[in-house]
């Protein structure tokens, strides 16, 4: 690619997404950590920020024609492994880690199967499920830093918080699996799939829409929420926030080809034709109505990009 005449591609939201509704975007494909600079130094000179984008999991385009160009990972897609340790660049899937770990008798990721996301992405997000997150594998992360103007990579013991992972722009990292035999491997595969199947719809979506709700365990007993807590620990109780927009009734209610999940009160799945604006719809029916109901606010886990 020659970086300073490339001016990206035009992508439809259904090409870049997993909710796949929603506008066009100019998008940007590199191969390699170098290329991904060079793009980025380009357009941050034009006095554009890109948004780095993986899967598409979590990410919503707005109807119509952005002006947010995007950095899309997932042509740099390497994978190695070094003894139990796995380092990858951030376009690589999760689905890829799983698999090339089992066939070298390593686990201790399959919590993560099902997502359809990259390990940057999952990064970044701090992905998690059934009491793991990726947090608890991080070894470093491949960062891309300006210093006074000059992008530079390191690497990085990351910090973590609930669906937060390192700032910055994350182009690899890696994660420290565990000695484990494919039996072993494959069944907590199923088990956390079969999970996922019962509990999580199908149909396209961006994943979790908002993250799980904290606040006193005086106010989930009130609310009747007490019971559907995650975890309730020194006063403090995890409200999933699934279970408040289903308290407020609101499973099942569509919009357009939008529909808020009846398997599960926190996704929005495409049900055809959903557009982005169905979606935000939806989202803000369920901010409103769970701080009416229960005075709580919802934190999107999700990002817009207009």
């Amino acid at each position: 690619m020659d970086v300073k005449e490339a001016s990206g591609e035009r992508f439809e939201a259904r090409e870049l997404t997993t909710f796949k509704g929603g506008g066009w975007a100019t998008a940007f494909m590199p191969e390699n950590e170098e290329e991904f600079a060079e793009i980025v130094r380009k357009l941050q000179s034009e006095g554009r920020d890109p948004f780095v984008m993986g899967g598409g999991s979590n990410v919503i385009i707005a109807d119509g024609e952005i002006d947010t160009p995007i950095v899309c990972t997932r042509k740099m897609n390497a994978l190695r492994f070094e003894g139990d340790v796995a380092a990858f660049e951030a376009g690589a899937t999760v689905a890829k880690l799983l698999r090339e770990a089992r066939r070298r008798g390593l686990g201790g990721a399959e919590f993560l199967e099902g997502v359809p996301a990259t390990l940057g992405g999952a990064l970044r997000m701090n992905a998690g499920a059934f009491g793991e997150q990726i947090a608890d594998l991080a070894v470093y992360a491949r960062i891309l830093t300006d210093k006074g103007g000059n992008l530079q990579v390191e690497e990085i013991k990351p910090n973590f918080e609930y669906r937060k992972g390192p700032s910055g722009i994350i182009l690899g990292g890696a994660v420290k699996l565990r000695k484990m035999s494919e039996e072993e491997s494959l069944e907590r595969r199923e088990r956390f799939l079969k999970f996922r199947a019962a509990k999580q719809p199908r149909k396209p979506s961006c994943g979790s829409v908002f993250k799980n709700v904290a606040t006193s365990e005086d106010r989930a007993r009130e609310a009747g929420l007490a019971a559907a807590a995650k975890m309730c620990a020194g006063g403090i109780c995890v409200l999933p926030a699934g279970a408040l927009i289903e308290a407020c009734g609101l499973k099942g209610r569509k919009q357009g080809g939008a529909r808020i999940s009846q398997l599960h009160a926190n996704f929005i799945v495409n049900e055809g034709g959903a557009t982005a604006g169905d979606f935000l719809a939806l989202a803000r029916l369920a901010e409103e109505m769970v701080y009416e109901k229960f005075g709580l606010r919802l934190e999107r886990e999700f990002v817009l990009l207009e």
